[in-house]
């Protein structure tokens, strides 16, 4: 297994609500919060290091990734685009050894 990729079952997650149960905005993002990007058929494992922020036209917060790189996410009033693919839990499913896993990166 490569460092710092984490296989999870789907098991291990209740999905009995609608996707848009799981998804989350910037803006209600507080420390210590744990949840997953999850964007071209990678789930990425983030922690948030502080409560999410107001700053000018939009909402502002810092995570650690599972490598232990520290990153920031800035979402603005005015993005056209629904924005970051924020959920509690991974979205996408991967193959491996014939059953499907959620591989946490």
């Amino acid at each position: 297994m490569e460092r710092g990729i984490k296989f999870l079952r789907p098991r291990d997650f209740n999905f009995g609500e609608e996707i848009l149960d799981s998804y989350l905005e910037v803006k209600n993002i507080r420390k210590d919060d744990i949840f997953y990007e999850c964007s071209r058929l990678c789930n990425h494992k983030l922690v948030a290091l502080t409560n999410a922020r107001r700053i000018s036209d939009g909402f502002y917060v810092v995570v650690e990734t599972l490598s232990g790189e520290k990153a920031e996410i800035f979402y603005s009033d005015f993005t056209s685009y629904p924005g970051p693919s924020l959920f509690l839990e991974p979205q996408y499913l991967t193959k491996v050894n014939k059953k499907l896993v959620y591989v946490i990166e």
